[in-house]
C-alpha cells in the first residue's frame, strides 16, 4: 500500500471516527435529559445509550493510540499497539452485535403484541442488567484470544514460507468460537429483524385494504421503523464481514486497516440510522440544527 493511501485511510477514519463519537455523545445527552425529566426510559431507549457509550470509548481508545503514535512513536512496542489495538476492537464489535440484537429482540417481541403471554412472563425490561453484564462480560473471553491469534500470526508472517507454515487462522479454536457466537447473534438479530419487517409491511398492505383506516402518518411511521430495522440489520451483516475480512486477509496487515476503516464508517451510518428511527432523538436534532441557523442568522 502506498504511503499516499495509508495516509488518505488514516485521515478518512479519523474523520469517520469524529463523526461517530459526535452522535454518540449526541445520543447519550439526550437520552439523560429524557431521564432527568422523567426519571424513566423505556428499554429501548437504554439500549441505544449503551450502543452509543460503547462506541465513545471504542473512539476514545483509538484516538489515544493514534495521538501515542504520532507524538510518542518509541513509548511502545509495535507488538503492543497491536495486542491492544485488536481486544479492544473485537471486544467492542462483539459487544455492540449483541446490543443492536437485544434491541431487535425487544421491539420484535413488542410489534408482535406478545405482552399478554410470554412479554410479561419474561418480563424483559427488568432483565436489562442481566443483558448488559453478559454481553460485556461474554465478550471479553471470546475477543481476547481472538485478538492474541491475529497478533502473533501478523508478527510471525515475516516472508511466504513463514505464512506458509503457520496455521491457518481460520481453523483455529479461538476463531472458531468467536465467530460461533458472533453467528448465533447475527441470526437472532436477523430473524428478529426480519420478523419485525414482515409484520410490519403486512399492516401496511391491511391500512392500505381498509380505505377507511388509511392514515398517510400511520403508514409513513411504519415505513420509517421498517426501514431503520432493515438498515439495523444491513449493520449487523456488515459487521460480521468486516470480522472476517482480517481473519481471512491477516497475512496482509492493510486488509485489517482497510476494514476496521470501513466498520468506522459503518458506525456514523448506524447512529444517523438510530437517530432518525428514533421520535425523541430525530425531534431533539431537529430542534438543535433549527436553534444553529436560527443563532446563525442573528
Amino acid at each position: 500500500m502506498s504511503p499516499l493511501v495509508n495516509i488518505a485511510i488514516r485521515i478518512l477514519e479519523m474523520i469517520a471516527l469524529t463523526a461517530a463519537v459526535s452522535g454518540s455523545l449526541f445520543i447519550i445527552r439526550v437520552n439523560l435529559q429524557q431521564w432527568i425529566k422523567n426519571k424513566l426510559l423505556k428499554l429501548s431507549d437504554q439500549l441505544i445509550p449503551w450502543i452509543s457509550i460503547s462506541n465513545v470509548s471504542y473512539g476514545l481508545i483509538r484516538v489515544i493510540m493514534l495521538i501515542l503514535k504520532i507524538y510518542f512513536p518509541g513509548a511502545f512496542s509495535f507488538q503492543l499497539k497491536i495486542k491492544v489495538y485488536m481486544i479492544f476492537n473485537y471486544i467492542f464489535i462483539s459487544y455492540n452485535l449483541w446490543l443492536c440484537t437485544w434491541l431487535c429482540v425487544y421491539i420484535c417481541l413488542k410489534i408482535l403484541n406478545l405482552q399478554n403471554r410470554f412479554y410479561i412472563t419474561l418480563r424483559f425490561h427488568d432483565l436489562f442488567l442481566w443483558i448488559l453484564i453478559p454481553s460485556v462480560l461474554g465478550s471479553l473471553p471470546i475477543s481476547i484470544p481472538l485478538a492474541f491469534g491475529i497478533q502473533k500470526r501478523v508478527l510471525s508472517n515475516k516472508t511466504l514460507d513463514d505464512l506458509n507454515q503457520t496455521p491457518p487462522l481460520a481453523r483455529s479454536a479461538e476463531f472458531i468460537v468467536y465467530a460461533t457466537v458472533s453467528t448465533a447473534g447475527f441470526l437472532l438479530c436477523s430473524v428478529s429483524a426480519l420478523t419485525i419487517v414482515f409484520s410490519l409491511l403486512r399492516h401496511i398492505i391491511n391500512l392500505r385494504r381498509n380505505s377507511h383506516c388509511l392514515k398517510g402518518s400511520s403508514i409513513k411511521s411504519h415505513v420509517k421503523a421498517a426501514t431503520t430495522v432493515f438498515l439495523l440489520l444491513a449493520a449487523n451483516d456488515l459487521s460480521l464481514i468486516f470480522i472476517l475480512i482480517p481473519v481471512l486477509q491477516i497475512d496482509k496487515m492493510q486488509w485489517i486497516l482497510i476494514s476496521m476503516t470501513l466498520y468506522s464508517l459503518l458506525q456514523c451510518m448506524s447512529f444517523l440510522n438510530l437517530i432518525a428511527g428514533n421520535a425523541i432523538l430525530n425531534k431533539a436534532l431537529r430542534e438543535g440544527l433549527k436553534n444553529c441557523l436560527c443563532s446563525q442568522r442573528k
